[in-house]
């Protein structure tokens, strides 16, 4: 049985998308909106490329991960992973202090792939805030990847898969990288705001760094 979920305040319906195994269950959309919030806080949405970000050769690959040392939070994080039939795995490291000192060990979950990241930024992007424009560019990034050079330039295989090797990129798909990462570091500046006790924060041009917002 399909189950459907409403993007609130317009008319998209985004199916909840199932995984490939007979393992992968139908996630609710409490849930979805609980992962999708531990992403907005404590995740990441970028893309790698291995060469300059000018070149139009090198592989550009997604990452999306979530950092934390609560093993209780990354535990129900990969439950959820697991039940959408996302493949995902852990890196383990122990961070510093700005006096140099050991703090305590963290562990990243990190999702890979295209078609992977579409499935996991599929069942989140309707609850996402902050992280909301890194998803959707992310996305048409993965939309152009599987669309633009299957006619001129095939590079996928009898499965759909990227054919491992070849992998040369467009000034479009360069521009997704570097919007990407612009959107990743957007600065702005608290001085600039205009803010009341108990009153919600009202953002304005002048908070951001020119030319981001």
């Amino acid at each position: 049985m399909k189950q459907t979920f409403s993007n609130a305040g317009n008319s998209q319906y985004l199916e909840i998308p199932k995984g490939e195994n007979s393992q992968a269950e139908t996630i609710s959309r409490e849930e979805a909106a609980w992962l999708a919030g531990i992403i907005d806080g404590e995740g990441h949405i970028v893309l790698f490329h291995n060469y300059a970000e000018t070149s139009h050769k090198g592989r550009i690959s997604v990452n999306i991960g979530i950092t934390n040392s609560d093993l209780r939070m990354l535990e129900k994080v990969t439950d959820i992973l697991y039940r959408n039939g996302n493949k995902f795995y852990f890196q383990i490291k122990k961070g510093t202090s700005f006096t140099g000192r050991d703090t305590k060990w963290c562990m990243t979950v990190i999702v890979g792939g295209y078609r992977n990241g579409k499935k996991l930024l599929d069942l989140v992007l309707p609850y996402l805030v902050n992280k909301k424009d890194q998803a959707e560019t992310m996305l048409q990034f993965i939309e152009h990847r599987k669309s633009a050079y299957d006619r001129e330039h095939p590079q996928l295989d009898e499965k759909g898969r990227f054919i491992k090797g070849q992998w040369s990129y467009s000034e479009k798909d360069i521009g997704f990288y570097n919007k990407l990462r612009a959107l990743k570091k957007i600065k702005f500046f608290p001085q600039r705001l205009q803010r009341r006790a108990s009153q919600p924060l009202k953002l304005n041009k002048e908070c951001w760094e020119e030319g981001i917002v």
